[in-house]
């Protein structure tokens, strides 16, 4: 017996999440049953943003300060293009 949906906002972000994948699996037109694997977070699903900074500016052989400030200066645009100038006080925080 099917179990009641007990997230249905949970369950169906969960499937649009896979949907292109399904849909390439689905077009295929072999008989199938898809099992999705459960949605959780780990440790995995976590990094710290000042290390994974270093890591960038490294691998680009760049400062660490230059990458950041170009990445301020890119989030700032697109505040002021999208009209969320609101979070302005958010960027200079960082």
């Amino acid at each position: 017996m099917a179990e009641a949906v007990q997230r249905p906002v949970a369950e169906w972000g969960h499937l649009l999440a896979y949907l292109p994948q399904l849909k390439r699996r689905i077009e295929r037109r072999r008989p199938r049953v898809l099992l999705l694997p459960p949605p959780h977070l780990g440790t995995g699903n976590e990094i710290n943003p000042r290390e994974a900074l270093g890591e960038y500016a490294t691998q680009q052989a760049r400062a660490v300060q230059e990458v950041r400030q170009e990445a301020k200066l890119f989030v700032t645009d697109y505040l002021k293009s999208t009209g969320r100038s609101e979070l302005l006080p958010l960027v200079d925080r960082g």
